[in-house]
Formats: C-alpha cells, structure tokens, sequence
C-alpha cells in the first residue's frame, strides 16, 4: 500500500482565488519579475510556462507575499530585501524594511492581480505595479500594461510505502485497507497483549489499535508487524464436595 503526505515542491502553478500568503512568481507577458534593480525599476525574467506552471524558478524570481495588517508585502529571501515603491512615479527599489509604507501593497483580484502602493498612492502618484515593456516592474499607471499574473508554489506528493506483516503466519494474518491494518487470528491464538504491533523503522510512523484494528500515519516508507501469540492455557481442576450417593 502507498500512501501520500504533502512537502513544498518546485513547481509554481497558476493560481486564481484570493489571494493567501505563500511564494509566488509575479509575471506579465511571460516575464518574471527578479530582484535586480536598473534604472530605478525592478527587472523581469523571461520564463516558460506549460501546463500553466513554471517549473524550478531560479530564487532571485520568488517572492513571499505575505499580509502585514490591511496590507501585504512582497519579500524576497535571496536578497532579504522587499519589492518596494519609491514615492515617486514610475520607479521601484528593493527595501530592509518591511513596515515602511513603500514595502505595503494592496492586492486586489481573483485571476490576475492588482498591487497598489500605499506610499505612492497616499502622495498621489503612479502607485500600480506593472511592467512597461522592456524596462521592467515598477509603479506606473494604470494604463501601462496590465493586470498580473501569480504563480504560487505547489506541493509535490512523495509516496510514503507501508507494508504489513505477521510475525507469524501459522498465528494470524494481516490485510490492509486505505492505511488501516487488520489483524485476524487463527484458532488458539491473538494478538500480543504486551507487544501487538512493531515499527520499523523505529520513529517511521505513528499506530493507533482499536481491539485488532490498526491505524497507520507515516513519515517516511515503513514495515508494521503485528504480532500474534498463542491463547494462554488454563488447567482448571474441580473438586466434588461431601455428599451422599
């Protein structure tokens, strides 16, 4: 039986709904936008999307967006610098900071996305972020390109083996359902009272029993058997009592 469990992958999906904290590609017209700052605008990265995903996105292209009060910023940790305006129009800068009000974003949009600039919009100036073209992300207008796109980090499924067995095939056997183990003794025999089941390896997942019922929870790939000993035996003697025949 293989069960799966979930790790962060290195695939960056399309990704619609509202937005949620997490890693993400921000991309127009299959340009990414990187942490390369030129002539005061962030610079983009050509990238090839399939399947609407990118696929192992170099770390200069991630960035964590992530919710700061009413507002959200956009950091990225191969620079340990946030995407920023800089209160002036069309132009952008990366910042140490992320409580200053040029590294606060609004986000608005379900399929492709708005940022607006609390800094740049509070001193009534270009505050959209956008791309223009070839010269890069940056506060413009909202006229100048358009809307973006995200692509935020999906996760990948490892498989995670479980395999069942008997310490002994004469006292009982085992079968398995989902991640669920049943135990089914022959006559004469039980499950171990002191003992029913062992993990290998040690600390590979957790079991829960209920009577010869086993519920399994892995870490990584792991052998569970169950442990199956003889009914103990009783000599049981009956004395007669005094009486009459």
């Amino acid at each position: 039986l293989t069960i799966t469990t979930n790790v962060w992958g290195a695939d960056f999906e399309k990704y619609s709904g509202a937005i949620t904290e997490g890693d993400y590609l921000i991309v127009y017209n299959n340009g990414a936008m990187n942490n390369t700052v030129s002539s005061s605008r962030l610079q983009y990265t050509e990238v090839t999307v399939s399947n609407n995903k990118i696929s192992n996105p170099d770390a200069s292209l991630i960035w964590h967006i992530a919710p700061n009060g009413s507002y959200w910023t956009i950091y990225n940790a191969n620079v340990s610098k946030y995407a920023a305006g800089t209160g002036a129009k069309n132009k952008a800068q990366l910042l140490a900071s992320g409580t200053d009000d040029k590294s606060l974003w609004t986000v608005s949009g379900t399929s492709t996305y708005e940022f607006v600039n609390k800094a740049n919009k509070a001193a009534g100036v270009n505050s959209n972020l956008r791309r223009n073209d070839t010269y890069g992300f940056a506060c413009y207008a909202t006229g100048t390109g358009g809307a973006l796109t995200l692509y935020k980090k999906v996760t990948a499924a490892p498989s995670f083996t479980i395999t069942a067995t008997s310490n002994n095939n004469s006292y009982g056997t085992v079968s398995v359902s989902g991640t669920t183990i049943t135990a089914t003794p022959k006559d004469g025999y039980r499950v171990s009272t002191t003992t029913p089941y062992t993990i290998s390896p040690s600390g590979s997942a957790t079991v829960t029993q209920n009577g010869n019922t086993f519920t399994v929870t892995p870490s990584a790939n792991t052998t569970i058997t169950i442990n199956f000993e003889a009914l103990p035996k009783y000599t049981v003697t009956l004395n007669a009592g005094p009486g009459t025949c």
